[in-house]
């Protein structure tokens, strides 16, 4: 995965709304982010556990505790995959 580093300053007070250890504010943010993005539909829960290095149940426990709709998105995704696998068969079948 390419990424970038980014310095930010955060201050105290923040810090302390965040519930989280300043060594722990990296990772922390990064949750933040995907989760947002789950939240505005941007991004599928899998696709925020490959980028958090989660597992995709703990995005899932994650996005439940910020009461974060994904189930329409997740539902997309498997009728998706479906979709690809029916169509390998029937490549396979021919």
């Amino acid at each position: 995965m390419d990424s970038i580093h980014v310095e930010l300053e955060v201050s105290r007070d923040l810090l302390e709304l965040l519930n989280v250890p300043e060594q722990a504010l990296g990772p922390r943010l990064k949750q933040l982010i995907a989760l947002e993005f789950c939240r505005e539909d941007r991004m599928s829960p899998e696709r925020a556990a490959e980028l958090l290095g989660l597992p995709r149940t703990e995005v899932i426990e994650l996005l439940e505790r910020s009461d974060i709709d994904y189930s329409t998105r997740v539902h997309e995704e498997a009728a998706a995959q479906i979709e690809e696998v029916w169509e390998k068969l029937k490549d396979q079948a021919s």
